[in-house]
């Protein structure tokens, strides 16, 4: 079991799982039912093999060929029960750049020049079902990533599909009253 999770991108090879492009955090919501998951990137995306041996194929959430910006796919058990071995999938965002890009790298719908961003790496969905996005990418503000600014952390609504708004400010108040942020 143990060499199953020290060695768990090859041991997921050898049953056939679907090579995903770094996925980082895991996160489900509370108010629909859905798992969403960070995938960071994958320069090697449709280029050459994993640590498995398995081709890196663009296709299915994994679009675009050497995926510098990362995306975040949604999982929607079957029967509405996560139990569930079947699931069907859905992108709720592609990171990208269009104030850059008018391909593939422009991002998804709900990505903007005010807010686009690479390599999504934490999420946490809240009480109110808000999906919470801190990136953990390239700040370099050059080539692909011009405009991009630094790492952030953005917001967006999962029930509407709209935001991925930056947040500039986080505070949080403790059970004492004092504010954190």
């Amino acid at each position: 079991m143990h060499e199953i999770l020290v060695y768990s991108r090859i041991a997921a090879s050898k049953v056939g799982a679907t090579t995903m492009d770094s996925p980082e955090w895991v996160a489900v919501s509370p108010s629909e039912i859905a798992a969403y998951c960070a995938l960071t990137n994958n320069s090697r995306r449709g280029v050459s093999a994993n640590a498995g041996g398995d081709e890196t194929p663009v296709g299915g959430p994994n679009p675009r060929a050497e995926n510098k910006h990362g995306q975040i796919v949604r999982w929607y058990p079957a029967n509405e029960d996560h139990a569930d071995a079947a699931f069907t999938w859905g992108l709720y965002a592609m990171a990208g750049s269009p104030a850059k890009h008018d391909d593939a790298y422009v991002g998804s719908h709900n990505v903007t020049t005010g807010n686009m961003f690479n390599a999504p790496d934490g999420m946490v969905i809240d009480s109110t079902g808000l999906i919470w996005i801190q990136t953990d990418g390239d700040d370099s503000n050059e080539g692909d990533f011009e405009g991009q600014g630094n790492n952030q952390m953005l917001v967006g609504d999962p029930a509407t599909n709209e935001g991925l708004t930056r947040s500039t400010v986080i505070a949080i108040k403790r059970d004492d009253n004092a504010w954190v942020g």
